[in-house]
């Protein structure tokens, strides 16, 4: 029914639908329709009414509840979500980088991640420090052309995440991905595993390492050479992991 009804000043019943003479047209939500709730919130229907749900939480992610009748906000699905922490892209030669955060809740976080896009000024290991743990152990195993090489690397003051074999010699380049595992509650002494390829040989180097210490909590991981230094525009960049 339109909105003209008999010379009556009551409004008739109306559903904002174009293709009905005087039914009031398309109904303008931009800027236009007000109502009396607040900024960011939504609506859903119970089957009867439309309801109102505020903004969540920042993070968040809409869901369907429990009980399968409405919409809710939820962190549930934030699980396994990787957020970025920080990028560093080297503005030229150097030697050593800190990542320094807030301290991460081992309950929040399941691992970090440092992924990185490097290349090296001479022969260099590139190695990792995690939270100034400098009695560490390496066990890793390098493929290439030749031969498949095993390496063990004990009581070290860093953990070792690609070799100068990879990075032989300048503008030798590589990528690597390693993870960082923080142990609940600090019981247990964090975890690396790690897999790095050099863009110019083609050789890869897999392994794992342990560090010889137990922080409560991380508040800084740093990536540093041997010797010589990683070239301007090397990326790295680190991501934690929601548990």
């Amino acid at each position: 029914m339109g909105f003209s009804g008999g010379g009556s000043n009551i409004l008739k019943p109306h559903t904002h639908d174009s293709t009905i003479l005087q039914d009031g047209g398309n109904l303008d939500f931009k800027n236009i329709t007000q109502s009396d709730m607040s900024a960011g919130s939504t609506t859903y229907s119970n089957g009867v009414h439309l309801q109102e749900l505020a903004i969540g939480g920042a993070g968040q992610q809409l869901v369907v509840n429990a009980g399968a009748t409405a919409p809710e906000w939820s962190t549930e699905h934030a699980q396994g979500t990787w957020q970025l922490i920080e990028t560093f892209k080297s503005p030229g030669a150097s030697s050593t980088y800190t990542f320094s955060f807030a301290a991460l809740d081992p309950n929040d976080i399941s691992a970090l991640v440092l992924v990185y896009a490097m290349a090296a000024d001479a022969a260099l290991n590139l190695q990792l420090v995690v939270e100034n743990i400098t009695n560490n152990e390496t066990n890793y195993i390098r493929i290439d052309s030749a031969a498949v090489t095993a390496l063990q690397l004990t009581a070290q003051t860093q953990q070792q995440i690609c070799s100068s074999t990879l990075l032989s010699g300048a503008t030798t380049t590589a990528n690597g991905l390693v993870y960082i595992q923080q142990p609940l509650a600090g019981t247990t002494r964090p975890t690396i595993t790690f897999q790095t390829c050099s863009q110019n040989t083609g050789a890869v180097e897999s392994g794992g390492g342990l560090c010889v210490g137990t922080p409560a909590s991380f508040t800084d991981i740093e990536i540093k050479t041997s010797a010589s230094t990683w070239s301007t525009n090397s990326i790295f960049s680190l991501y934690k992991i929601l548990r």
